[in-house]
């Protein structure tokens, strides 16, 4: 049972979740009786008549939990992210249960019974998600659920696999050295914490790392040293420690990637990024009408600026630059030229935009004219985002892959923080994520994140340096 639990670590956590979300499931049913029949007096059925129909529920919500992913434990929660998909796995429990009711003949419910049913329990689910979140990241940082890592290399991968443990406690990883072999080419002291780092023969490494005591070892070195890549993960192995090698190809690696063999001899498959042909129409269908609609919404809007600008400068209101698309094929962007006023008190000071620029710039209207390119089929809503030639040209091939889809508004690598032309590694591997696992149901969730991005920028200072691109 220890074992079991070590190797299965968040499996406490995930079952609390389980046995959490059938008491609320009932309280749901509880919350939704009482404001239909208690709370206006109305007579009706007792509680125990919905007896049949929460059982039926329970197991029916909770595989849709499980299909939706809500018992999953991973980086980059969003409370945005967390509260849509707690929302669209309620509505579809809640259209595949009147489904099932109507065909065992148990409907007999009120329309408000099921408003406040379907109400209740996206309030209920996404609240216990958001207090789980909020406890694990608790318990984390107490030490309790942790595994030690010690990664052992000194390459690209390493500081990778460094940035992610620090940046998602979550996770339950703790890195508790780096190690580098002799012979591999890799200079210890620019690890990622060359205080931690040893340089050392195969048995220094095995005799330092055995200090450790790690419960999981990540080989981040060459594969051309097989004897003792072998030998240390015999010895690890030996001691029931947990290996993983990324190799220093690692970014070839992908959710696309299917390990197969041809008679014997292991090969990688890598298939189509492309979206089959509903998932393409789908995402068509919500680019233009979402493009419309958004147009509609912000007329007034574009309409302000439009007047404010033209009282602030004589200058044409609306730019073109030329950016990459799809397949490298370039297009002009539109944007809302927004004037700059240089500051004075420091000459080496980067100009500043007026406050009303500011303003723009802080929330993104100055690209809401984006909105035409989608509509004249450039651009997708969601997508990586486009950027000028002079900067693809210094793309190497891992990061054009970011060019085989449609450019957007707004994208993964833009709710997670990235803005402008910082991180370009860091939002090519943003924008190849969410390659390789883009639909529509995806695209939703990041223009609700982005909404949420948008609405906490307030809070955070202007850096002067991404005017020129978002």
């Amino acid at each position: 049972m220890i074992s079991f639990l070590k190797e299965h670590r968040d499996f406490p956590f995930q079952l609390s979740l389980v046995l959490v979300d059938i008491v609320l499931i009932i309280i749901s049913f509880m919350i939704a009786y009482y404001l239909r029949y208690r709370v206006p007096g109305i007579p009706g059925p007792g509680f125990l008549a919905y007896q049949k129909s929460i059982l039926i529920v329970i197991p029916l919500w909770i595989g849709i939990f499980i299909y939706f992913g809500l018992y999953r434990i991973r980086r980059s929660w969003r409370n945005s992210e967390v509260v849509f998909n707690s929302a669209l796995a309620v509505s579809v429990g809640m259209v595949l249960y009147l489904a099932v009711s109507y065909m065992l003949k148990e409907f007999f419910f009120s329309r408000l019974l099921l408003i406040s049913l379907w109400g209740s329990n996206i309030l209920l689910i996404s609240c216990s998600r958001l207090a789980f979140r909020y406890l694990l990241l608790k318990v984390r940082r107490r030490g309790i659920g942790i595994r030690k890592v010690l990664v052992i290399g000194n390459t690209s991968s390493s500081k990778m696999i460094s940035k992610i443990i620090d940046l998602h406690p979550e996770l339950g990883y703790k890195i508790v050295g780096y190690l580098t072999a002799e012979g591999t080419g890799e200079p210890a002291e620019a690890g990622p914490f060359p205080k931690k780092s040893v340089l050392g023969t195969t048995k220094t490494i095995l005799r330092e790392a055995k200090s450790l005591k790690p419960d999981e070892v990540f080989f981040t070195i060459s594969l051309g040293k097989r004897e003792e890549l072998w030998a240390m993960v015999n010895s690890f192995q030996r001691d029931g420690v947990e290996v993983r090698i990324i190799p220093d190809i690692y970014e070839f690696f992908s959710t696309r990637m299917i390990m197969d063999d041809l008679e014997g001899v292991p090969t990688i498959r890598f298939r189509p990024i492309t979206m089959r042909t509903w998932e393409q129409i789908f995402k068509l269908g919500l680019d233009y009408l979402g493009s419309i609609i958004l147009l509609i919404v912000f007329s007034p809007v574009l309409l302000y600026v439009f007047l404010r600008l033209r009282a602030i400068t004589s200058d044409g209101i609306l730019m073109k630059e030329t950016v990459v698309g799809q397949f490298g094929h370039p297009f002009e962007i539109y944007r809302f030229r927004i004037p700059l006023e240089v500051v004075l008190t420091d000459p080496d000071q980067e100009t500043a935009p007026t406050s009303f620029g500011r303003f723009l710039y802080r929330y993104s209207f100055s690209d809401l004219p984006q909105l035409l390119n989608v509509l004249k089929g450039e651009m997708s809503l969601v997508g990586p985002r486009p950027e000028p030639p002079s900067r693809v040209e210094r793309y190497n091939e891992w990061h054009r892959r970011r060019l085989l889809i449609k450019p957007g508004i707004t994208g993964l690598a833009q709710v997670n923080g990235l803005r402008g032309f910082r991180s370009s590694d860091e939002k090519t591997h943003f924008d190849i994520q969410y390659m390789e696992s883009h639909s529509v149901l995806l695209d939703l969730t990041i223009l609700l994140q982005t909404v949420w991005v948008l609405l906490k920028r307030h809070k955070q200072p202007l850096s002067f340096s991404l005017l020129q691109s978002t």
